[in-house]
C-alpha cells in the first residue's frame, strides 16, 4: 500500500510539474513554450480551440515519456483526454489478492487529492485551467479496472 501512494505522488509529480521540456529547447523556443502556456492560463475565458490546444500541449508532453514505471508494481501506460478531462491509465503488477483495494484507493485518493490540491502552484494552476473538468486515474490489474479515482478542482475547497 505504502509503495502504491509514493507511486502515485512521484506519477503525478512527474507528470504535472515535469511537463517543462525546455532543456532540449532553445532559449526562444522556451519562451515560446512558456508564453502560450501563460496566456493559456491568463484568459479567464479561454475559448474551446485554445483550450483543446492547451490540454494536447500536456498530454503530448506526457504521453513521450510513457509507459513509465512508477515503482516495482506500477506503471503509467496511457494518458487521454474524455471531454475537459484528462485520464490517467496505471497497470499493477499485483494480484488483486496480494492488496487491500479499499485501503489502496483511500490512501491513493488522499496522496492525489493533496498534490492536486497544492496551493501557489502556478503549473498546477495552469493545469487545473487547461482541464476543468479534473483528472481521473484509472488503476488496472491486466483488463480489470481495480478502481478509479476522480478529481475536480472543486474537490479542493472542502
Amino acid at each position: 500500500m505504502k509503495g502504491l501512494k509514493i507511486s502515485t505522488l512521484v506519477l503525478m509529480g512527474a507528470a504535472l510539474f515535469g511537463c517543462d521540456n525546455s532543456k532540449g529547447k532553445t532559449e526562444t523556443e522556451s519562451s515560446t513554450s512558456s508564453s502560450q502556456a501563460t496566456q493559456a492560463s491568463d484568459a479567464t475565458a479561454t475559448s474551446r480551440p485554445d483550450l483543446s490546444k492547451t490540454q494536447d500541449m500536456f498530454i503530448n508532453e506526457v504521453k513521450s515519456q510513457l509507459p513509465k514505471k512508477v515503482d516495482a508494481t506500477s506503471t503509467v501506460v496511457d494518458i487521454h483526454k474524455e471531454g475537459d478531462a484528462i485520464i490517467y491509465k496505471y497497470v499493477m503488477d499485483v494480484s488483486k489478492d496480494e492488496m487491500d483495494v479499499d485501503v489502496s484507493k483511500q490512501m491513493t485518493g488522499n496522496a492525489l487529492k493533496q498534490l492536486y490540491c497544492l496551493k501557489n502552484n502556478d503549473l498546477l494552476d495552469r493545469f487545473k485551467v487547461a482541464f476543468p473538468a479534473g483528472a481521473v486515474h484509472s488503476y488496472y490489474i491486466g483488463e480489470e479496472m481495480i478502481f478509479s479515482i476522480p478529481l475536480k478542482p472543486s474537490d479542493c475547497n472542502e
